[in-house]
């Protein structure tokens, strides 16, 4: 699973407390400076929420990256096959020439 980038997660714990309006906070009693203390409360509640939220998405996302020993395939930016190596060299090839390659090694293989 992708690691959760901090920012994100603040960004959508901060989306999900603004959910708490003034009128909430006024039902709870809250006003004036208990109110500032409310919504930091109601912040960081809503963190946890939102760590599970992102985590839950990211498991539930499929990945677009097949590796092949040291070979990292997936869908190019544009139509097309990416073939890599970690610390990002590679570069981008036609679908049809690498269906050719692997249809090619079907051949000779089975």
């Amino acid at each position: 699973m992708s690691e959760l980038d901090p920012k994100a997660l603040e960004a959508a714990a901060r989306a999900l407390a603004l959910q708490a309006s003034v009128s909430e906070m006024e039902a709870h009693g809250y006003n004036g400076i208990h109110a500032r203390e409310y919504a930091d409360e109601w912040w960081r509640s809503h963190l946890d929420r939102a760590r599970a939220a992102i985590s839950a998405h990211i498991a539930a996302t499929p990945s677009d990256e097949l590796w092949i020993g040291e070979y990292m395939l997936q869908r190019g930016p544009t139509n097309g096959i990416w073939i890599g190596r970690r610390g990002g060299e590679g570069g981008q090839f036609a679908t049809d020439d690498v269906e050719r390659v692997i249809a090619q090694f079907y051949r000779e293989n089975f």
